[in-house]
């Protein structure tokens, strides 16, 4: 008796590797998670000044207020990070966009560009220069406006 069974994926090459005209894909939700974890963990830091106000300090009203702004200093810095993460994950929405925008005029650029396997580089037909990948990548990565 014997089974047989199909397998299916997709294989790339070290050329197409090189030749990829499309910025490689990001990892989505990592930030939001972090910063949902984040605000989480400082609103327990929260819950420290609000058990201090239960007992009077003894040295009065006025190490009343230290005492609550130095218990409360973990959770502004817990929301100050997250607020940073924030940042990040909006500038990292901009650059997504501005790279997704980009693509059809990288894709132009791209197809455009022909590869050589006995020389190992890309040329254009109307000019006769031949070009390594890593710089034909890079034109085409500025054509697209997501060069790094």
């Amino acid at each position: 008796m014997s089974t047989s069974g199909q397998v299916s994926g997709v294989s790339v090459s070290a050329v197409a590797r090189a030749l990829d005209p499309f910025p490689p894909p990001r990892r989505r939700g990592g930030l939001l998670v972090a910063v949902v974890v984040l605000v989480l963990v400082g609103s327990c830091f929260l819950l420290l000044p609000l058990a201090a106000f239960d007992d009077p300090p003894p040295g009065g009203a006025g190490s009343k207020v230290v005492g609550v702004a130095v218990v409360s200093l973990p959770a502004l810095c817990v929301y100050v990070a997250a607020g940073v993460l924030v940042w990040l994950y909006v500038r990292r929405v901009r650059a997504d966009r501005r790279q997704r925008r980009g693509v059809p005029a990288a894709r132009q650029v791209w197809e455009q560009g022909w590869f050589c396997h006995r020389c190992g580089g890309v040329y254009f037909a109307d000019a006769g220069r031949l070009l390594t990948p890593a710089h034909f990548r890079q034109l085409v990565a500025r054509a697209g406006g997501y060069e790094r």
